[in-house]
């Protein structure tokens, strides 16, 4: 399992970095914040990128995430339909909390749990950031289009 773990984040992080510098050695520092400003083509070729990143958010959430929750469905007898309100419930509950389970763990030595920590406070934090920053955003672009711009 580990050694699959490894090659799928190998496979996964090296085509992102080399996209990155590649797209960093085309276009240099000056480009736009959202990247696909900067190309010119086809509205659908900008279409289907966006569409692939999304898709590819999402996938490699479940392939990262699903084990474990495979794993906590089958420790709380979870059965029926992934739908059914009772589930999700408990699914939404349960995967929001993960982290927080597994910090304060009794097992976990104070190294391991102040690393569990961190990360809940770093990321927790990163997310407040992005959400800010991705409001910056909208009001900083609001003022160069307009709701109904005939665009």
């Amino acid at each position: 399992m580990m050694k699959a773990l490894y090659f799928q984040f190998t496979a996964g992080v090296l085509p992102m970095y080399t996209v990155t510098f590649i797209g960093y050695w085309a276009y240099g520092h000056s480009t736009s914040t959202y990247l696909l400003n900067s190309v010119t083509g086809p509205l659908w070729v900008k279409a289907l990128a966006n569409i692939s990143a999304f898709l590819q958010s999402v996938i490699s959430l479940h392939i990262f995430a699903s084990p474990t929750y495979e794993f906590m469905d089958t420790k709380y007898g979870i059965k029926g339909g992934p739908l059914v309100l009772k589930n999700l419930l408990f699914r939404t509950v349960a995967r929001a909390n993960h982290m927080y389970v597994v910090a304060m763990n009794d097992k976990l030595s104070p190294v391991q749990k102040l690393w569990h920590w961190l990360n809940v406070c770093f990321f927790g934090l990163m997310s407040l950031a992005a959400a800010i920053a991705a409001v910056r955003l909208i009001a900083v672009d609001s003022k160069n289009f307009h709701v109904f711009a005939d665009v």
